[in-house]
């Protein structure tokens, strides 16, 4: 998909017949679909709006945009990605693994633009990143790779590293894949880890606060939606047990977390309202 093919898709209804925009939307729509809640990532939506409005796509003026969020329940994302294919948007963007497999599942017709962590390719999003053909393409900052790193520079940082947590979320592929990383490169050099699975803010509060009582010297959470929506409680309850937490992106470190290694996210999204449907 090119960039141009993007924008007309965008802005095309401008040159057509008057009997065909009367069966279209008076403006384009654009479909949002994300696994979050509304107010978990405002960073998201004003960093997506900042690159449509650098495109020339002003919400509310020359464009629409219809918000659906799962509310960190996967299960609802093929009918959200469903009632906006119904609502027969002009470009579809999801965001996180779990969301853009159930856009790619409701549509085969209507572009999708993504945003993701994980790797495309092996998370069945794509069957290659040059050339990722049919109706899908996208941004990845791919960070599995990082994890490496960040073990690295968290180990560095602390006095003693005997027993490192990873805060993972079974229902987000991208954290199930950098867990597995961290996993991989923590046993070939003899780092001892647990990982403690959490879905719910209460699981979160759970898991922190046990930290100290299974003598965990620091913690390491995986990326992933649902952690990125709840940066502020893992970020607090990181300082009020006096807990060091290595964090998936500076956005953590923003809200008070000790560290962070990856992507400043809000970059890649800009670039995916206005760049990533380039081939």
């Amino acid at each position: 998909m090119k960039r141009r093919e993007f924008v007309a898709g965008l802005g095309g209804w401008v040159a057509s017949p008057l009997a065909a925009k009367a069966q279209q939307h008076p403006i384009p729509v654009v479909g949002y679909l994300a696994s979050t809640t509304r107010d978990a990532a405002p960073f998201q939506t004003a960093s997506f709006r900042r690159g449509l409005d650098e495109a020339g796509f002003t919400e509310s003026r020359n464009v629409l945009i219809e918000y659906r969020w799962s509310d960190d329940k996967p299960e609802n994302l093929p009918g959200l990605a469903a009632d906006l294919v119904n609502l027969k948007v002009n470009i579809l963007a999801a965001f996180g693994t779990s969301s853009i497999l159930a856009a790619k599942a409701a549509t085969s017709s209507i572009s999708i633009i993504f945003l993701t962590g994980d790797d495309p390719i092996t998370a069945g999003v794509v069957s290659s990143l040059s050339r990722p053909s049919g109706n899908i393409t996208g941004v990845t900052f791919n960070s599995a790779p990082l994890y490496s790193k960040r073990l690295e520079l968290l180990r560095g940082l602390i006095p003693k590293n005997d027993l490192i947590a990873l805060l993972i979320d079974p229902n987000s592929p991208e954290s199930v894949t950098q867990s597995r990383n961290v996993q991989n490169v923590a046993s070939k050099i003899g780092q001892a880890v647990i990982s403690l699975n959490v879905t719910t803010e209460s699981e979160i509060e759970g898991a922190l606060g046990s930290l100290a009582q299974q003598r965990v010297d620091a913690f390491i959470v995986c990326g992933g939606p649902f952690f990125n929506g709840k940066r502020d409680l893992i970020t607090a309850l990181a300082m009020r047990h006096a807990i060091p937490g290595m964090y998936p992106n500076r956005n953590f470190a923003a809200a008070g977390g000790l560290i962070s290694y990856g992507a400043n996210i809000p970059v890649p999204i800009v670039r995916l309202a206005l760049t990533s449907p380039a081939s």
